[in-house]
């Protein structure tokens, strides 16, 4: 009788503990509950074509930018910003395979309009190219074993919702170094993301009062892309 107690407690152990190291291992594969429900769908699709998928922090903090970017323009494009998703992906210090041209897109799929993660999932899906970095279908994908979700609502945009998908390999000689150094980065991208945010809030305030500030800033908007960067 002891030892079935035993055996029945050490396979609950094992399956709280399992459970335990699941929510830990996506829990940096977004930075909001959406975000990391689609990597979730993702991972474990039973077509994806990767062996190991690992969540990336810094790319985490790069698909949220760029989701919140997107609201902002009131769009959704790869090459918001005039940027191209590899050039982003860069300018963010994520260490890409020099393969990967500075003006293409092997990292990235966008979406926009869908509030449900599943929903944003089948319209990957339906898109071939989309489709192809979702699952890691052909050579090139099927290596990139680094993931961030990004998701961000604004009821007042056209698409509401915003979502950015990154995917990539790391450069095999900087792997070492961007372990060492992820949370210095990360913790600085974090602060300036809540710098922006915080500003964009006062904005917000002062825009309700003052018209002359309203137009001031609609002439500047451009300029402000480029200083978020």
């Amino acid at each position: 009788m002891i030892n079935k107690l035993l055996i029945l407690f050490l396979i609950f152990s094992q399956i709280a503990y399992a459970k335990t190291q699941t929510k830990a291992s996506f829990d940096e594969c977004g930075e909001s509950p959406k975000a990391i429900e689609l990597a979730k769908l993702i991972v474990q699709n039973a077509n994806q074509n990767r062996t190991k998928i690992v969540c990336n922090k810094a790319l985490s903090h790069a698909a949220a930018f760029k989701a919140r970017d997107m609201a902002k323009q009131n769009k959704v494009s790869h090459y918001a910003n005039n940027k191209s998703p590899n050039e982003l992906l860069r300018i963010f210090q994520i260490p890409l395979p020099n393969k990967y041209s500075i003006l293409g897109n092997q990292v990235e799929a966008v979406s926009g309009g869908y509030s449900a993660p599943q929903v944003t999932f089948d319209n990957f899906l339906s898109s071939e190219d989309h489709k192809n970095l979702i699952l890691g279908i052909g050579e090139l994908f099927k290596e990139q074993d680094q993931i961030g979700v990004g998701y961000y609502y604004d009821r007042s945009k056209k698409h509401e919702d915003y979502w950015v998908v990154y995917t990539t390999a790391l450069r095999k000689n900087d792997e070492e170094l961007k372990s060492n150094k992820e949370f210095d980065y990360t913790t600085q991208l974090h602060q300036r993301t809540q710098q922006m945010l915080k500003k964009e809030k006062q904005e917000k305030i002062d825009l309700r009062y003052s018209p002359a500030k309203r137009k001031k800033r609609n002439d500047s908007v451009k300029s402000s892309y480029k200083v978020s960067l």
